[in-house]
């Protein structure tokens, strides 16, 4: 309080000089008046600008805490999704597209591709898996203004005659590089084979890994979306994960995956199926 009063004086003062210096010159600017302009209401004016400009510099603190308020939490854009490495411009775009917004929430386990990699090598044992049971989740993606958990993606090693590479279901067939994906209202499935020296006699069973993708149903049928391209989107999505996942495996090739990537639709399917949740660990 003491440091703006004496603020006010000084800017008393400095009018002061002003009036007596044109007085001298014969103006008509008077001691008097500039008294008037600087009325109670005047000087609150000032005392508030002088606090908000006190604020901005110093920031503003809690009556006998000593803590700054806390800033107001900020969305994540989709480039920062998925653990450190965040996903690839494409990617990210896919995401925008298919959560029909730009704005997201950070994932509270921080989970990515690479802890979920790390976790199937923990877990993987030689020779064709009779299951399926053991999954990693690999991301859960967060709507700002909407649904948590609504997109989420993690990894398994499968059987080689996965049953779900056949289960059809209204789902299209697309070709990505060497590899088959499988894309249906509510995620999609990628598949490669991963040759590794983290994996105990991969060389020999070149274990099947499947990448999956799971979307809500609040966004299955968003307004001006097309088929083609939802599916198309959410390939790209799980490619840009199963492919981080591939180079933190240390699969050969990384798996016949690449960075970016184009589906190639194969097969359309018409039947109905429901998409299958993930199993976490």
């Amino acid at each position: 309080m003491g440091r703006h009063r004496t603020a006010l004086n000084g800017i008393e003062v400095a009018l002061r000089r002003m009036a007596e210096t044109y007085s001298a010159k014969r103006c008509t600017w008077k001691t008097s008046a500039i008294r008037e302009v600087l009325t109670m209401r005047y000087r609150l004016r000032v005392f508030g600008a002088l606090m908000g400009v006190c604020c901005v510099l110093t920031g503003c603190t809690d009556s006998g805490s000593g803590q700054k308020h806390p800033a107001t939490p900020k969305f994540m854009s989709a480039h920062k999704l998925c653990g450190d490495e965040g996903l690839s411009q494409e990617a990210a775009k896919a995401v925008e597209y298919l959560a029909g917004s730009r704005d997201f929430d950070r994932d509270q386990d921080r989970l990515s591709p690479e802890s979920a990699a790390e976790s199937l090598v923990q877990s993987y044992q030689p020779g064709d898996p009779t299951d399926d049971l053991k999954k990693a989740r690999a991301c859960v993606i967060n709507l700002h203004d909407g649904d948590w958990g609504a997109m989420t993606a993690g990894l398994a090693i499968v059987p080689k005659d996965d049953p779900r590479k056949a289960s059809g279901g209204n789902a299209g067939t697309y070709r990505l590089g060497d590899n088959l994906g499988y894309s249906y209202p509510g995620g999609a499935d990628l598949y490669f084979n991963c040759v590794s020296a983290q994996l105990a006699d991969s060389s020999h069973d070149h274990p099947l890994v499947r990448a999956e993708l799971v979307v809500a149903p609040s966004l299955w049928h968003l307004a001006g979306h097309k088929k083609t391209d939802v599916q198309k989107a959410q390939l790209i999505l799980i490619n840009a994960i199963a492919f981080t996942a591939s180079k933190e495996l240390g699969c050969t090739d990384y798996g016949g995956l690449r960075q970016t990537t184009k589906p190639r639709l194969v097969a359309q399917h018409q039947t109905s199926s429901p998409s299958t949740a993930l199993a976490t660990d």
